[in-house]
């Protein structure tokens, strides 16, 4: 970075030697001093909680508007019963305001998981489903590599044969009649319409009422 320091007599030399400079740097001021006007101590606190979390990297966040959610867990159950008894996502996570992001895979905008797994066994597939083939070796790589902790490491088979392997949230991929559509089994079990599948610029809109 160079920075270049005038002194203030040049300063208003310059600005009234080119008239033009004088009119944007009044309008940079007229701009900035209005967004002060509207400066809300909540929503910078709500966009400093919305960024730690890393909110903004979801595309398909599971989201739980604990208004209408009665933890009944069906949710989980239900994606128990499409995963050979093992879940994919914990009720539990970051909350803002009324709506809570559930541990579950967020297919991320830039996912991290995708990143140095020794055989290529993670990927995305169809839309934003993340794909983690048989052959993976349970190294945990992409475990380590996710910042939400969404993908866990389980233990399969008895003996010799037991092996370790790493799943997560791949959006009910072979269950759904439209792969990577609101038709996960989380969303449509809930008898009380509290899930949704949603991205972080959505929930976004939905915390401060927001248009598009």
């Amino acid at each position: 970075m160079e920075v270049v320091r005038l002194r203030r007599d040049d300063f208003r030399e310059l600005l009234q030697r080119f008239p033009p400079l004088l009119e944007m740097f009044v309008d940079v001021a007229r701009r900035r001093l209005a967004s002060d006007r509207g400066w809300d101590p909540r929503r910078s606190a709500l966009l400093a909680q919305f960024l730690a979390h890393g909110l903004y990297n979801g595309e398909k966040m599971l989201v739980l508007d604990m208004d209408s959610c009665t933890r009944c867990d069906l949710c989980v159950r239900a994606c128990a019963e499409g995963h050979g008894g093992v879940p994919r996502l914990v009720r539990e996570g970051p909350r803002l305001g009324r709506f809570q992001v559930a541990g579950a895979c967020r297919s991320c905008t830039d996912p991290y998981c995708l990143v140095g797994c020794p055989v290529d066994a993670i990927h995305r597939e169809g839309s934003l489903e993340t794909v983690i083939e048989d052959h993976c070796i349970g190294c945990g790589q992409c475990a380590k590599n996710c910042p939400y902790h969404n993908i866990t490491m389980i233990e399969t088979g008895d003996g010799a044969v037991a092996q370790r392997l790493a799943v997560t949230c791949d959006l009910c991929r072979d269950l759904v009649r439209h792969p990577g559509s609101d038709e996960v089994r989380c969303v449509y079990s809930c008898p009380h319409h509290a899930a949704m599948r949603i991205s972080g610029d959505e929930l976004w809109r939905r915390l401060t009422g927001e248009r598009r």
